[in-house]
C-alpha cells in the first residue's frame, strides 16, 4: 500500500511541475507585448504616437524588431463617420535600400484629412483614429482583425498650427534656475495652452526632450497678460545646459513648430545664510563663549559652510569648516584680541559655498556668498 502511495505521489508531484512550467511559459508568451495572444496588445507594434499639423498627420511607431516582418500596415477610421470600422490607408516595407528593421517607423498622412472637424450639432471635437499592424514573410497579419476590441490606437484631429512664440531668457539670472519668457507673443484666437519641454544636454547629441509642464489657458478668460512665461527650477547645479522648446497649441492640440534652444544655469554663488548668534561674557575671565546657529540654506547645491574670524592683524582666518548639514557653532573659551590698544571680543563672519567653483586670477576657489556678519 505504502509504494503504491509513493508512487502515486511522485505522478502527481511530476503533473504539478509541467503544469507550472507550461503555466509559465504561456504567461511569458502573453507578456510580449508582439504576441497576438498578448491581450493588452494584440501584438500590436508598440509606441504609436501622432502628431497633427495641417490636413495631416504624422504617424510614428517602433519597429517590431521580428525575423520575418516585411512591412507595416496603417489603418484610420473617422469618429464622425457612421461606419465605425477602420479602413487602409497605406502600407509601409522595412527599410527599402537594405531591407533590414529601423528603430522608428514615419509616415504622412495627407489623404482626405479636414482640419478642425467639430460635431455640428454637439460642438464636440472628432478624431481620425490610427491603429498598425505587421505582415511576416507568410503573409500573416498581426493583429488579424483590425476592428477586434482592445487593439492598442491613438486619435487626433489636424488643424493649422499656431505660430511658435519667440522665447528669450530672463534676467538677471537667478541662482539653480532659468526663466524662461514670451510676453512679445499674439496668441491666435484658437490658443489653448503652451507646453515647455526639455532635455540636459550631456553630449553632442540633441538630448531627448520630455514635458516640464502643460501651461493650460483659460477657455472662457482667454490668455492673461504676464502669464506667458516659464520658471525651470529644476537644477543640481551651476553650469548645467539644458535644451529648451516652448510650443503653442491650439484647441485641437496642434503644436506649433518651434525650434529647440540651449540655456545655461549660471554659476552663482549662494543666499547668503541666515544667522542667530550669542555672546557670552564673564566677569573676572580672560575668555567669553560664542555661540552661532543658522538655518540651511535652500540651494540644492550647497557643499558647506565656513565661518571667519578677524584677526589682530585685520585678516579675516578660517576658524572652521562645516558639511551641508551642520547649523551650528560653540566656542565655550574664546579668547580677546587687542585692536589698537584696546582689548576686544572678535568679529566672525558665516559664508556658504556651493559645489561649483569659480576661477579667480587664474585660481578655482570656492564660490561663497555674501558674508553673515557676526558682531557684539
Amino acid at each position: 500500500m505504502r509504494n503504491y502511495l509513493d508512487k502515486y505521489n511522485i505522478i502527481w508531484g511530476y503533473i504539478v511541475l509541467i503544469s507550472l512550467l507550461l503555466s509559465c511559459a504561456q504567461n511569458e508568451d502573453f507578456e510580449n507585448p508582439l504576441d497576438p495572444r498578448n491581450l493588452r496588445t494584440s501584438g500590436s507594434p508598440m509606441g504609436l504616437t501622432l502628431s497633427p499639423g495641417d490636413k495631416q498627420i504624422v504617424v510614428s511607431w517602433y519597429g517590431a524588431g521580428l525575423e520575418g516582418v516585411t512591412k507595416y500596415k496603417i489603418y484610420r477610421r473617422f469618429t464622425g463617420a457612421p461606419d465605425p470600422s477602420f479602413n487602409l490607408v497605406s502600407e509601409v516595407d522595412r527599410e527599402p535600400i537594405t531591407g533590414g528593421e529601423i528603430k522608428v517607423y514615419e509616415y504622412i498622412d495627407k489623404s482626405g484629412l479636414e482640419n478642425d472637424t467639430v460635431d455640428v450639432i454637439t460642438g464636440g471635437q472628432l478624431y481620425y483614429v490610427y491603429r498598425i499592424t505587421y505582415v511576416d514573410s507568410d503573409g500573416e497579419e498581426t493583429p488579424s482583425d483590425i476592428n477586434k476590441p482592445g487593439i492598442p490606437e491613438v486619435q487626433a484631429t489636424p488643424s493649422l498650427a499656431p505660430p511658435p512664440p519667440e522665447v528669450t531668457i530672463g534676467k538677471p539670472q537667478e541662482d539653480l534656475r532659468i526663466k524662461l519668457i514670451w510676453d512679445s507673443y499674439q496668441p491666435p484666437d484658437d490658443i489653448a495652452g503652451y507646453r515647455i519641454y526639455a532635455g540636459i544636454v550631456k553630449t553632442e547629441e540633441e538630448p531627448e526632450l520630455t514635458l516640464l509642464d502643460d501651461k493650460k489657458i483659460d477657455p472662457v478668460t482667454g490668455p492673461v497678460p504676464g502669464e506667458q512665461f516659464y520658471v525651470d527650477y529644476a537644477f543640481q547645479g551651476d553650469n548645467v545646459t539644458k535644451a529648451y522648446k516652448v510650443v503653442a497649441y491650439d484647441r485641437f492640440g496642434v503644436e506649433s513648430p518651434s525650434k529647440a534652444f540651449q540655456a545655461t544655469s549660471p554659476n552663482l554663488p549662494p543666499s547668503k545664510p541666515r544667522v542667530q548668534y550669542k555672546y557670552t561674557f564673564f566677569r573676572f575671565k580672560p575668555t567669553y563663549q560664542i555661540d552661532v546657529w543658522w538655518d540651511k540654506n535652500p540651494e540644492s547645491d550647497i557643499d558647506g559652510y565656513r565661518l571667519y574670524t578677524l584677526s589682530e592683524n585685520g585678516v579675516w582666518v578660517t576658524r572652521k569648516t562645516f558639511n551641508q548639514n551642520e547649523t551650528k557653532y560653540t566656542e565655550p573659551a574664546e579668547r580677546y584680541i587687542v585692536v589698537e590698544g584696546e582689548i576686544q571680543p572678535r568679529l566672525y563672519r558665516l559664508v556658504a559655498y556651493d559645489k561649483t567653483p569659480r576661477r579667480e586670477d587664474n585660481r578655482v576657489i570656492d564660490d561663497e556668498s555674501e558674508p553673515a556678519m557676526i558682531e557684539p
